[in-house]
């Protein structure tokens, strides 16, 4: 083979910095020349979001990976702006049932009054229907509320807006996932800090979640350390 007959000769030389990974169909290979962007799937599937690509047929690999982290980014931004709404949602959905155990109360108070016992029932059904896809609602909100807190850099969760019943529920996700992540990382030198004050699940101005939570950490061998002059947070 001539000198002439190889175009991509000083390609090969010089080494230019250029993404030139091409997926072969049928073949582990990867060609080792600068390739269009069409060829490239993961291009292909964003090339409608960005105008990196257009027009251009070559992309470096510094403009390249800037564009990857830029996409993940967006998803990112995008993921909690769903669950933001998603949370709205379901806070809407459970005023909604609220409202309707509510109602449901007051029918069957009077219906307790009139001794129509059989319509009491009927609507003591419902009630306890309704008060269960209530429950099911505050869950998924304690749920994602948890998983925002997590996601936080000073891995904070605040218990003062929980429910007893909701607090005890969403702390055994915490200890069984959170907590085993930071393991896991072998982030062993990061805070989780629980904020159990005395919220909607205090009686007397005791915060009931404290000792649970104290409970459920030492049955997993986490040592709690009380914060000085603020009893109601817990440092693991």
């Amino acid at each position: 083979m001539n000198k002439l007959s190889n175009p991509f000769k000083n390609l090969l030389t010089d080494k230019p910095q250029y993404c030139t990974k091409k997926f072969e169909e049928n073949t582990s290979s990867w060609n080792p020349f600068v390739i269009p962007n069409q060829n490239y799937p993961l291009l292909q599937e964003n090339r409608r979001n960005s105008n990196l690509f257009k027009n251009n047929p070559f992309v470096s690999c510094n403009d390249f990976e800037q564009f990857l982290k830029e996409t993940e980014e967006s998803k990112e931004t995008e993921q909690e702006h769903n669950e933001q709404n998603e949370i709205h949602q379901l806070e809407v959905d459970l005023k909604y049932f609220d409202r309707k155990i509510k109602k449901y109360t007051e029918m069957i108070h009077f219906f307790i009054s009139r001794k129509e016992f059989d319509k009491s029932t009927d609507f003591n059904e419902l009630l306890l229907l309704e008060k269960q896809k209530a429950e099911e609602k505050r869950i998924q909100i304690v749920t994602l509320r948890l998983k925002n807190y997590l996601k936080a850099e000073q891995n904070q969760i605040d218990f003062n807006f929980f429910k007893i019943n909701e607090a005890k529920k969403a702390l055994h996700e915490i200890f069984d996932n959170a907590i085993l992540h930071l393991r896991k990382n072998q982030e062993f030198q990061k805070t989780l800090k629980f904020i159990t004050g005395r919220g909607k699940h205090s009686i007397n101005e005791i915060a009931n979640i404290k000792l649970m939570v104290m409970t459920e950490s030492k049955n997993r061998g986490l040592i709690p350390i009380e914060v000085h002059n603020n009893e109601g947070v817990l440092n693991f």
